[in-house]
C-alpha cells in the first residue's frame, strides 16, 4: 500500500481539521494581498483548501500523489488529480501553494 493512501485512511481520526482551518485562513489572508487569479495547490489532500479558494472566486487546481485523497477532493467538487509538477507548463498559475505537511513527502 502507498504510504499516502494509508494516511488517507487515518486522516479523519487524527483530529487536525480545526488546526488546518486556521492554517487555511492564514494562507488566504496572505494571498488576498496579491492579485491572484489562479492557484496550484501541491499536496492538496482532501481538497478543503481548494474549496476555500473557489469560494473566493480563485481558479484553483490541486495535485496529490494519493489517489484516495484525490478522490475525496473530487467528491467535494474541486479540481484535483495525481499529476506531477512537470505536467504543467511554466507560468500557468499565478501562485503555487503547499499547505501543511507536504515537503516531508
Amino acid at each position: 500500500m502507498n504510504p499516502l493512501d494509508l494516511y488517507a485512511k487515518i486522516e479523519p481520526f487524527i483530529g487536525f481539521y480545526d488546526q488546518y482551518e486556521i492554517l487555511y485562513k492564514t494562507y488566504l489572508r496572505y494571498l488576498s494581498a496579491y492579485p491572484i487569479g489562479s492557484v496550484l495547490d501541491v499536496g492538496c489532500g482532501n481538497g478543503k483548501f481548494l474549496k476555500h479558494l473557489l469560494e473566493r472566486h480563485i481558479d484553483a487546481e490541486g495535485i496529490d500523489r494519493s489517489a484516495s485523497m484525490i478522490q475525496r477532493a473530487n467528491e467535494i467538487g474541486v479540481r484535483a488529480s495525481c499529476k506531477e509538477l512537470e505536467d504543467f507548463e511554466a507560468e500557468c498559475f499565478d501562485c503555487v501553494t503547499a499547505v501543511a505537511d507536504v515537503l516531508n513527502y
